[in-house]
């Protein structure tokens, strides 16, 4: 069964940042201040495991594919 519903909150505040509804089957985020739907809630580089996680665990190919063609930066290594 699949949500129909998608939360952002904040780990530390408990508090939702953001909420949307499920459209034709992608989870967009969507920003009234801006026309691209790419946005990200980060002020520093995460690094590829983070976003493997933020994604579902899909294999390390897809985390840089995805990020690639989206342009969003990340770290490949923690150093």
């Amino acid at each position: 069964m699949q949500a129909n519903y998608f939360s952002i909150k904040d780990q530390s505040m408990k508090k939702i940042l953001l909420g949307r509804k499920c459209e034709g089957g992608l989870y967009l985020l969507k920003s009234s201040r801006s026309t691209s739907n790419k946005v990200t809630f980060d002020v520093i580089k995460s690094s590829l495991s983070r976003w493997h996680s933020r994604l579902g665990h899909p294999s390390p190919t897809v985390v840089c594919q995805v990020l690639s063609k989206n342009h969003i930066p990340f770290v490949s290594r923690v150093k």
